[in-house]
């Protein structure tokens, strides 16, 4: 039988559900895991075991959900008479959707949105975990967060490469100048600060990659163009699955409040997240090896003001604080040290 998981968020989103489909996948473990979403991130869960199938946004398959059940594909309606579970992490405020799910015979369904305002925690991750308390999951059931490379992907990580410059012995440092929304990023000229200041201090050889997502060609290209005298490539909007067989040799992960932080957070990396006018007790990356970083006190009230803020004392961060956390995870948390596995949370 199915379980069936829709989850229409990005990936930041995504990754914050990851200990309630684990704790699921716990109390169900002879499911099979039908995960709906954006095309990206279901391979990406798909290629590291994460779930058993995954169909795409586009695929029609989410827009059937609303429809009679005559009207809805074929495909669809195979998929659904062999599912057992259903959770849908989106809003369906008249019930309309577990309703018509009901009538069609599903008995345990789920239709809720972590945005609920009716929700209790504070944090993503638990909100996520409160939504599915209908059917009492115990707490302990949900593992600790972090994202477990299938045996191959390992050995082709460890596998000697002729490209040296990548390979190195140096240490890597992964910059990300971007995330969803230009509003939550410090100033290039900041990061052009910490990244040649890094490589001005390190006793051992220093590269940096500079890793560039869908909406982030000016900051990359800004970046580069200062850090001509720092050793630098730029990892041009690769597929999540290949950035997340990069990640485990990265020594350390520089990023605001973006997916790839998030990603990077639950490969095991060491993390300084940036925070600016979000909440870092809302939607930071969990983790020992994760330090958030924030500038002053946000003092806009919803996300029309921040758009409209033209100063953005929230993103005031102290580049020296940035540095002193940076080279204490450079000290103590290696990737040599870490091999190509998680850290625990």
């Amino acid at each position: 039988m199915n379980m069936v998981i829709v989850h229409p968020g990005t990936l930041g989103d995504v990754l914050l559900s990851l200990n309630a489909m684990r704790a699921i996948r716990r109390s169900f473990p002879t499911k099979r895991c039908v995960w709906v979403g954006k095309s990206e991130i279901g391979d990406l869960l798909y290629s590291l075991g994460e779930i058993e199938h995954a169909i795409s946004l586009d695929s029609g398959f989410f827009t059937d959900l609303f429809l009679p059940f005559e009207q809805r594909r074929g495909a669809t309606n195979d998929i659904l008479k062999d599912t057992s579970h259903f959770i849908g992490w989106f809003s369906d405020p008249q019930a309309l959707l577990s309703q018509s799910l009901h009538t069609n015979g599903l008995s345990d369904v789920i239709v809720r949105s972590p945005h609920d305002e009716e929700l209790s925690t504070q944090h993503y991750e638990d909100r996520f975990l409160e939504t599915l308390c209908q059917w009492n999951l115990a707490q302990d059931d949900a593992p600790s967060c972090g994202l477990e490379f299938p045996q191959d992907v390992l050995k082709e990580m460890e596998a000697p490469s002729s490209d040296t410059h990548t390979f190195s012995n140096a240490q890597k440092i992964m910059i990300h100048p971007g995330s969803g929304s230009p509003h939550k990023c410090t100033s290039v000229a900041q990061l052009v600060s910490i990244a040649t200041q890094l490589h001005q201090n390190g006793t051992r050889r220093r590269e940096f990659m500079i890793i560039e997502g869908p909406a982030d060609e000016k900051n990359v290209k800004g970046l580069c163009v200062a850090l001509e005298a720092v050793p630098h490539t730029v990892i041009h909007q690769q597929s999540l699955s290949v950035v997340s067989m990069m990640l485990p040799s990265v020594d350390l992960f520089i990023g605001h409040d973006s997916g790839l932080t998030h990603l990077a957070a639950v490969c095991g990396v060491p993390s300084i997240a940036l925070f600016g006018p979000t909440d870092p007790m809302v939607w930071a990356p969990r983790g020992k090896h994760v330090a958030i970083i924030q500038g002053n006190a946000c003092r806009c009230h919803d996300w029309t003001s921040v758009q409209a803020c033209t100063y953005k004392p929230c993103l005031n961060m102290s580049t020296e604080k940035i540095i002193n956390q940076a080279e204490c995870w450079l000290e103590t948390q290696s990737a040599a040290v870490r091999g190509f596995h998680h850290i625990p949370q």
